[in-house]
């Protein structure tokens, strides 16, 4: 019998859902507006870099600050700050207020969503088991991927249809909502004595000596994050597009059925608790399949066949991103120790957010050089053996050797 997930932990998700509908709207919207008050791509771009570069610098600090807080009351907190906040920038935007003022706006914005998402990353271990903690991200997973699918719909809807004013209007009513319903998340006070101890990052040095494998985890969080990011950006346009021409609508395609294949094994998890494989066959099983449509990709297999090979890897690939993304933080939430929890998502976010970047960068000035399939192709080559290197000899089940 699967473990049973309490109210508390599907208001706290519930909660999350409308956030997240919110600013996937705003997400999908910004590039459009933006775009058309400056009319350029570079400026769109450095107001992206702008906007997004206080929220990853202040990463660790977060993590240090949010620690000894009450994660419920942070999560409260921010979504009211983040309404106020929206409330101005809807003024701004009536106002046809210079673009350098909203642009700071959401860059508060992005600081205070990424104190929400370790603040959500900690109250969600809070309030699980061991027990039921993968069923628990199995649901984040289906709600994670529903509001994927559904909101650049919404977005683009709303936008084209009443404005950008429409899109912030509804992102306030989203963080209402959402601060609305984690006020009824019962959740217990930490003792003060806990709360006001100094923290400081030198004490995960001697969690990961005692833990080695908790910390080779973490390195293959970062080596996904530099070698698969650049997937979606880089390798599928460089492959269907530019090698086989196929048109922009099957690319959309691509990443539908990709998120899709994420949701149906969402799905599964949460239902029956427990995957196919293990972690590593996940990881080698998915950087197996995509190295091999990049290599492929350079051999002349026909357009036809190549397509349906290509939608059919993206469907596998994506429920096996799920395999990997669910189970390994479920893993990491039993066990990394709570009095260092915020540390460490704050870490691994903010390593994520430096790594992403450069990989996308990476990516595109190799595949300038060769080939967009060929560097694909060597990049899951990397993940292969970085995987095999990091993971040899032990078992995520025990930890042991």
């Amino acid at each position: 019998m699967a473990a049973d997930i309490g109210s508390d932990l599907k208001r706290a998700l519930l909660g999350r859902a409308v956030s997240m509908l919110g600013n996937g709207m705003q997400s999908i919207a910004l590039p459009l507006m933006f775009l058309k008050l400056t009319d350029s791509l570079s400026a769109s771009g450095t107001l992206f870099a702008f906007m997004q570069c206080p929220a990853v610098l202040l990463a660790p600090w977060l993590g240090l600050k949010l620690e000894s807080l009450n994660k419920k009351h942070c999560m409260v907190a921010l979504d009211i700050a983040q309404a106020g906040l929206h409330g101005l920038l809807l003024i701004l935007v009536l106002n046809h207020a210079e673009l350098w003022l909203m642009a700071s706006l959401l860059a508060v914005s992005a600081v205070l969503s990424q104190a929400f998402n370790i603040s959500t990353s900690v109250l969600l271990s809070e309030l699980s088991n061991e027990a039921n903690r993968q069923r628990m991200n199995g649901l984040k997973g289906i709600v994670d991927n529903g509001v994927a699918l559904t909101a650049p719909l919404l977005g683009t809807l709303v936008y084209t249809g009443l404005g950008f004013e429409a899109i912030v209007l509804l992102n306030i009513v989203s963080f209402g909502l959402s601060g609305l319903m984690e006020c009824f998340i019962k959740l217990e006070e930490k003792p003060a004595d806990i709360q006001q101890r100094d923290r400081n990052y030198r004490e995960l040095i001697p969690f990961f000596m005692k833990k080695p494998f908790v910390l080779r985890l973490f390195l293959i969080t970062g080596c996904l994050n530099l070698f698969f990011a650049p997937h979606e950006e880089i390798f599928y346009p460089a492959v269907l597009i530019k090698n086989y021409h196929y048109s922009e609508t099957a690319y959309g395609l691509a990443n539908l059925l990709f998120v899709a294949g994420m949701l149906l094994t969402s799905f599964i998890l949460y239902r029956f608790n427990k995957g196919l494989f293990s972690l590593k066959t996940n990881l080698l099983l998915n950087s197996a399949l995509l190295g091999c449509v990049g290599f492929s990709s350079l051999i002349g297999i026909s357009p036809a066949i190549y397509f349906v090979i290509f939608m059919m890897v993206m469907i596998i690939s994506g429920s096996l991103t799920s395999m990997i993304n669910i189970p390994l933080i479920s893993y990491f939430q039993n066990e990394v120790d709570a009095a260092i929890q915020s540390r460490f998502f704050a870490l691994q976010s903010f390593t994520s957010s430096c790594l992403i970047p450069l990989g996308i960068f990476l990516a595109g000035q190799l595949s300038e050089i060769s080939s967009g399939g060929f560097v694909m192709g060597m990049f899951n080559c990397c993940i292969l053996i970085l995987v095999y290197l990091l993971m040899r000899g032990y078992n995520i089940e025990n930890n042991q050797r």
